[in-house]
C-alpha cells in the first residue's frame, strides 16, 4: 500500500495584505456634438474597354471532352 506522510502545524496564521488603491471613478458619459460628413464620388470621363461586344469564341470550345462521369450511380 502506498502511504504519503505529511507534517502539519497545529497553529495556522493567515495574514491579509492591505487593499490596493482603486482607480478613480470614470467620468460621466456625455452626448457628442453633431458631426458633418462629406462624400465625394469621382466618375471617369472615359473607360478603355479590354473586351468589345460581341466577344468572339471559336465554335466547339463550349463542349467538355470527355464527358464527365457522374459521381453517383445512375439508373437509365
Amino acid at each position: 500500500m502506498n502511504v504519503a506522510v505529511t507534517e502539519v502545524l497545529a497553529v495556522r496564521v493567515t495574514a491579509q495584505v492591505p487593499v490596493p488603491l482603486q482607480a478613480p471613478d470614470q467620468p460621466a458619459n456625455v452626448e457628442p456634438v453633431a458631426g458633418v460628413a462629406v462624400s465625394l464620388t469621382d466618375v471617369p470621363l472615359a473607360k478603355l474597354a479590354l473586351h468589345v461586344c460581341p466577344q468572339l469564341m471559336p465554335e466547339g470550345l463550349l463542349a467538355t471532352v470527355p464527358v464527365p462521369v457522374p459521381a453517383l450511380f445512375t439508373v437509365s
